[in-house]
């Protein structure tokens, strides 16, 4: 999947298409991430195949919204583009740090769901910001 995904988005005509057919790509993504968490939670289902095929749509979901809506020069992308490396070596770490203290705190998945996405995208940017400052540390993750 990754060395399609590769090969794909490095060829002008498949990403052509994508844009031609946004608008079924979003509706299966949509369609199918439900009949998923259906599956998942009447069936305990978590099937190779179709989980892998809505990974996919909401990939293409993804780009197709961020071709929509970043590709316009603000600060804010701007900053994001030169952080997006750091960012994303730092994410993971933060969320699964995060994601453990709030299963501890509450049940309630809705929380749960809020408190790691909020947190560990606040947390991640505080990081960065701190790591930019200390230049051995912004080495250690391939700032320059």
């Amino acid at each position: 999947m990754y060395l399609f995904g590769y090969y794909g988005f490095c060829n002008d005509r498949f990403i052509e298409t994508i844009m031609e057919y946004k608008k079924w790509i979003l509706g299966l993504f949509v369609i199918f991430q439900l009949l998923l968490c259906f599956l998942y939670y009447s069936f305990a289902y978590y099937g190779d195949f179709f989980v892998n095929f809505v990974g996919w749509l909401g990939v293409l979901s993804c780009f197709i919204f961020g071709n929509a809506f970043l590709k316009k020069e603000t600060k804010i992308t701007n900053y994001l583009r030169k952080a997006s490396y750091s960012i994303y070596i730092l994410h993971q770490t933060i969320l699964v740090v995060i994601g453990y203290y709030v299963f501890r705190i509450t049940n309630d998945l809705l929380l749960q769901f809020l408190f790691i996405l909020f947190g560990s995208m606040f947390v991640t940017l505080v990081v960065y910001e701190v790591v930019q400052r200390i230049p051995i540390l912004k080495n250690l993750i391939g700032e320059r």
